[in-house]
């Protein structure tokens, strides 16, 4: 099973998880909200790996774990918005900008980071 790890309180997160309709996209994949599964073994995988999900969503496939940007780039082939992902460069360059907005959207919005 494949687990695609964010945080569903934040807001950028769970509307990029709904506007690439990644259910549809790859049937394959659970959505896991880091939330209100912070017990569930793909996140532990995660959090024992060293990765923050605070610093960017993860894939986790079996051993192998995708984090942040290379998450974002993995998610966004063959989309309209492929393009700012598409070379590992600009993956880093534009998900760090969408990093920045996280950590400002939850400030405003009274959420705390999940601190994982």
């Amino acid at each position: 099973m494949r687990y695609l790890i964010y945080d569903g309180d934040c807001p950028f997160c769970a509307r990029y998880v709904d506007f690439l309709n990644l259910k549809k996209r790859f049937p394959d994949i659970e959505l896991l909200d880091a939330r209100e599964n912070e017990d569930h073994e793909a996140v532990v995988q995660v959090r024992k790996s060293g990765l923050l999900i605070d610093e960017g969503m993860a894939i986790v496939d079996g051993d192998n774990v995708v984090h942040g940007a290379d998450a974002i780039s993995e998610l966004s082939q063959g989309t309209a918005h492929g393009a700012l992902f598409s070379s590992p460069e600009a993956a880093s360059r534009n998900y760090n900008w969408l990093t920045k907005g996280r950590a400002a959207a939850l400030k405003l919005l009274g959420r705390g980071k999940l601190g994982f």
